[in-house]
């Protein structure tokens, strides 16, 4: 009988309320503008999971030049010997052959280009650091060249 004055007792009685936990509130680190809670500095907080979408933008500027130079020179002569040789210098006494021939060249070429692209890109793995490993594909076809960008 007493068990049973007992039980009634605890369940008539008033028990003492208790603060909701979702009511709690930290308190901000004081001190510092940097908190744990907000990651790394380095994070970007639109893209960080596997399988998310970034945009990269590449700006490349490429500038080659070449020259060259070639100079020939060549001279050739003939004479005549035995044979119709002396026959031909009786007749045409001032008869030679020959010959000279100087070139000279030079040439440059000089060429530029400039791509801007933006190429989205995949987030295959992100690292404890919180750096993000990308893989994404582009091609480019300018004047018949194809130039494929891979991250």
């Amino acid at each position: 009988m007493n068990m049973l004055a007992l039980l009634l007792i605890l369940c008539i009685s008033d028990l003492p309320d208790l603060p909701d936990q979702a009511d709690t509130l930290l308190a901000a680190p004081t001190g510092s503008l940097w908190s744990e809670q907000s990651g790394s500095l380095f994070e970007d907080f639109k893209a960080r999971r596997v399988g998310d979408l970034l945009t990269i933008v590449v700006t490349e500027s490429t500038t080659a030049s070449t020259n060259a130079d070639t100079a020939v020179k060549k001279s050739e002569s003939a004479s005549t010997q035995a044979g119709v040789g002396p026959l031909l210098k009786l007749l045409w006494p001032e008869l030679s052959a020959g010959g000279k021939t100087d070139m000279s060249a030079s040439g440059s070429t000089t060429r530029a280009g400039r791509i801007t692209a933006r190429i989205t890109v995949v987030v295959v793995e992100t690292l404890p650091n919180g750096v993000l490993r990308v893989e994404g594909r582009r091609s480019l076809k300018i004047n018949d060249e194809t130039q494929t960008l891979i991250f």
